[in-house]
């Protein structure tokens, strides 16, 4: 403490004002992001809510498929990952060529990915719930709704990467903002379609949430592409 106290008294006022700068930004940032990140857990925090009003067998199916989402999402997660990184290099040089192929290239990678998973688990899925799920009641709704599970990772999967870009070129506002516009069209949503259809209502709707993330992270694209130039290129030294 008394060592990052005198190194505090030792810097030059300017240095100081740069530095509390960075800090007010880098602190803006995080809350954005924290903002965005409870949002999203109130919003599976809820789809699991709406199955458990539906009754037990319900709930314990839409979590045996939940498990499965968790899964792609890992997996997903890591296209995602590196595009943050590239997508914050490519942003932070103003390189929008560069920014281009990221995009590009983590997310053809995450879609080919995403479609090999919905395979999966269409294919072998059925297998999983049948020899891992003693409860007949639970087994039974994870084997209806395992195609709605199926589709998560091919919808998702564009979510998962806008995300990916914006975290990359820190644009936390614009992930606050989208993650507050889908939970607030998720939520009534969701009460909507689950009395008029049930479980059928209730899986609707978490993937029209995926949906509604889409298109909500992709309406702050364009600004991001703006914001991105090229950098200027050197003066030819004439010969």
């Amino acid at each position: 403490a008394c060592g990052l106290a005198l190194s505090v008294r030792s810097l030059t006022p300017e240095a100081k004002v740069v530095e509390r700068r960075a800090w007010i930004a880098l602190f803006n940032a995080n809350r954005d992001i924290l903002i965005r990140t409870l949002a999203m857990l109130f919003c599976f925090a809820w789809f699991v809510r709406s199955g458990a009003q539906l009754g037990t067998e319900y709930v314990a199916g839409n979590e045996v498929l939940l498990q499965f989402i968790t899964v792609a999402a890992f997996v997903l997660d890591g296209f995602a990952f590196v595009a943050e990184k590239e997508v914050g290099e490519a942003y932070g040089a103003r390189d929008r060529r560069r920014l281009t192929r990221a995009m590009r290239l983590t997310t053809e990678l995450a879609l080919a990915f995403a479609v090999l998973i919905s395979l999966a688990y269409w294919l072998g899925g059925g297998w999983i719930i049948s020899n891992f799920i003693r409860d007949e009641d639970a087994r039974l709704v994870a084997l209806t709704f395992l195609p709605y599970c199926a589709l998560v990772p091919i919808i998702g999967v564009l979510a998962y990467q806008l995300d990916g870009f914006l975290l990359g070129a820190t644009r936390g506002r614009a992930l606050r903002i989208a993650a507050g516009i889908v939970t607030l069209i998720y939520i009534p949503l969701d009460l909507i379609l689950r009395d008029a259809f049930g479980n059928t209502g209730v899986w609707l709707a978490f993937l029209g949430m995926f949906v509604i993330r889409v298109i909500a992270h992709g309406w702050f694209l364009p600004g991001l592409m703006r914001a991105t130039a090229d950098p200027p290129q050197p003066l030819q030294q004439p010969s």
